[in-house]
């Protein structure tokens, strides 16, 4: 009879796309252990080691990784996949063994970006945009993925931001919830408003664009059935560029 090694490391593996949703590698410690992302592999190596891994603390991890991944949306304004997790084992001796367990989901859309690096005549490096975002990104997501653990509300924020990548056709119904949300977290507008720094202007574009223009990803399209229309790629980056705005301002009132 084979003997069964002790388990000294367990791992929990997913697949995301598209592969360079992260443009380096990222290791970030989450509250369950250390989590890698490289080239479309999310790998979180458990803090200690589990076998079997029970269904909650999978559910745990897979919610802390798509945090992850709805914070890093924010700044991508492009869509990702998550397959997973698989579990990998790691047992004494070097052995390990391999069990593909959940699916995940799926989103769709697109951005570009320009980088600059200034150097003086020496060739010294004097500003490196893309570093910088980088450092910006990395602690951003770090931030948001920390408070949403202890937020359903900033999580319910994110999955309507996601929500409105992943179905374009309802867009801006899927942002209205953004401020919908916010209207009565604080209990009503001008209570919002106040909590989010008073972004009166862009509370009010954000209402205009998904609730009084007759825009087909609108929420009240069926009453403009005469004149409506599609919102133009501006209208759309302009509503997600407030949606973004108040998530992130609401993230900044929780500790």
């Amino acid at each position: 009879m084979g003997t069964h090694m002790a388990v000294v490391a367990t791992d929990l593996e997913w697949a995301y796309e598209p592969a360079d949703f992260f443009e380096e590698p990222w290791s970030l410690d989450l509250d369950l252990g250390t989590l890698t992302l490289d080239n479309g592999t999310a790998r979180l190596r458990l803090a200690a080691a589990a076998d079997p891994v029970p269904l909650d603390l999978r559910e745990r991890a897979h919610a802390q990784v798509a945090w992850v991944l709805d914070a890093r949306l924010l700044l991508e304004g492009r869509p990702y996949s998550l397959r997973g997790p698989n579990i990998t084992q790691h047992e004494e001796g070097g052995i390990r063994h391999t069990v593909a367990l959940l699916e995940g989901d799926a989103l769709k859309v697109g951005l570009g970006r320009v980088d600059v690096v200034i150097t003086d005549a020496a060739g010294e490096v004097l500003r490196d945009t893309k570093a910088e975002r980088l450092h910006n990104d990395r602690a951003f997501v770090c931030t948001l993925t920390r408070k949403a653990a202890g937020s359903p509300r900033l999580t319910s924020l994110l999955r309507s931001y996601k929500a409105a990548v992943s179905d374009p056709a309802n867009a801006l119904v899927h942002l209205y919830e953004i401020k919908d949300a916010l209207s009565s977290t604080f209990g009503g507008d001008e209570a919002a408003l106040q909590a989010l720094g008073k972004p009166k202007e862009e509370w009010r574009e954000l209402k205009r664009l998904a609730n009084d223009e007759p825009l087909q990803e609108g929420r009240h399209r069926g009453k403009h059935t005469a004149n409506i229309r599609p919102a133009t790629p501006d209208e759309l980056v302009t509503a997600k560029r407030i949606a973004r705005l108040l998530i992130e301002r609401f993230a900044e009132t929780l500790p």
